[in-house]
């Protein structure tokens, strides 16, 4: 899809994704849960994914979206950047878990144009709980 109806409603989804996954003082990822047990599989550990996530949000170009994303029938938790109002789902099958915006409205009245300095701070506010729930949905899901 694409067009005007596409973008106004993947904005809409996509900002309402990212404020769902946030929460004032952060929530830690849930110990031993089947979430936490997959990002040492794909990344070694949390720290790693976080490194390997804002280095991709920081390399996005322009107005975009960071996501991290899993797909059931690749059994494997990946990285993603879409421009625009993208989303990372649809013709690969992947479910979105975790999302960052990048569009520089979402940081410019704190952080001007210091776009890593923003991707930092998201880190602090990140609910890994609900992130971890996600993957416990999607895990369940068949891809298409």
């Amino acid at each position: 899809a694409e067009g005007g109806a596409f973008n106004n409603a993947a904005q809409t989804y996509n900002h309402t994704f990212y404020f769902d996954n946030m929460v004032p003082g952060g929530k830690p990822m849930p110990k031993n849960a089947a979430f936490e047990k997959q990002v040492e599989k794909d990344f070694g550990n949390v720290e790693t994914l976080e490194k390997e996530f804002s280095a991709a949000a920081n390399k996005g170009f322009g107005s975009c979206w960071c996501w991290l994303t899993w797909c059931p029938k690749g059994k494997k938790l990946d990285i993603q950047v879409t421009p625009n109002a993208g989303i990372p789902f649809g013709k690969d099958g992947k479910h979105a878990l975790m999302v960052l915006d990048l569009w520089e409205h979402s940081y410019y009245l704190k952080f001007k144009n210091v776009r890593p300095d923003y991707v930092a701070a998201f880190w602090k506010v990140v609910n890994w709980e609900e992130v971890a729930k996600r993957f416990d949905a999607n895990n369940k899901m068949k891809c298409l």
